[in-house]
């Protein structure tokens, strides 16, 4: 399937970083809070600027149990949603400097990107 957004998520206890990756740049970026109010929120703003579950793909780490409440909204809303153990991603990347939510955000987005013919 031919996405044309990458939505990487950095979920973390109490919030998440949200960075949407289009095929030719950087869309937009978020912080919000981990809740399932804020991240519907975040979902009708991301459909009103025209990114749709049919054309984007969600990567997010396995956080274990603060991923739910991401799991639960992207999954009633459609979109295909991929999981990735944090090992791959890091592995992926290489060695890097810096770390902080936002980076890591871009970092998942990218990953999604760049393998997405593993879905």
């Amino acid at each position: 399937m031919a996405y044309q957004y990458f939505i990487g998520l950095d979920i973390g206890k109490s919030t998440m970083a949200v960075l949407v990756k289009g095929l030719q740049s950087t869309l937009v970026e978020y912080g919000i809070e981990n809740t399932p109010k804020a991240l519907h929120k975040l979902i009708v703003l991301l459909s009103k600027q025209g990114v749709t579950a049919k054309h984007s793909l969600v990567c997010m780490e396995h956080s274990g149990v603060y991923t739910s409440h991401s799991l639960e909204q992207f999954y009633a809303k459609g979109d295909p949603i991929w999981v990735e153990n944090p090992i791959n991603i890091k592995r992926s990347i290489g060695m890097v400097r810096g770390k902080n939510d936002k980076v890591d955000a871009y970092r998942i987005a990218d990953f999604a990107f760049r393998n997405q013919d593993k879905t």
